[in-house]
């Protein structure tokens, strides 16, 4: 199970900046697509999210575009991989109660900046992405269950 779920994070660590250098198109179009959008381990699930549609000029440092996942107390959660751009927190909280069968997993993000929208899509490894679409200077949030 340790080398299927290896695997797992070394095809997403490989996507990510194939997808990065892919979309270069976009920013010629006026908009930025994030890179350096985390991915992270949850309990041994890969679980990775797309922070997009940022507009041309908006600067991304490390205090433009804020990642808080929030996970139940006592579950393993570690960034395994990330680059500049956005600051990714685990917060562990005692109200998220999981158990054998789910695991809740709350992501909210926010970028600094208004009178933009912005996409975010959250892909745990080998299932459908959610996506929801918020406005820039708000929290954009997704709850999801592993």
């Amino acid at each position: 199970m340790k080398k299927k779920r290896l695997s797992q994070i070394l095809v997403m660590m490989l996507l990510v900046p194939i997808l990065c250098l892919s979309t270069t198109g976009v920013a010629l179009a006026g908009w930025n697509w994030s890179c350096g959008d985390p991915v992270l381990e949850i309990a041994g699930h890969v679980v990775t999210v797309d922070v997009k549609t940022i507009p041309e000029g908006v600067e991304l440092n490390g205090s433009s575009v804020r990642v808080i996942v929030t996970v139940p107390a006592g579950i393993t959660a570690e960034v395994v991989d990330q680059t500049g751009g956005i600051t990714t927190k685990i917060v562990r909280s005692r109200k998220l109660n999981s158990d054998a069968d789910s695991i809740p997993v709350e992501v909210a993000v926010l970028v600094h900046g208004k009178g933009f929208d912005v996409e975010v899509t959250v892909t745990v490894a080998d299932g459908e992405p959610q996506t929801v679409v918020g406005e820039a200077g708000k929290k954009v949030e997704i709850d999801l269950v592993l």
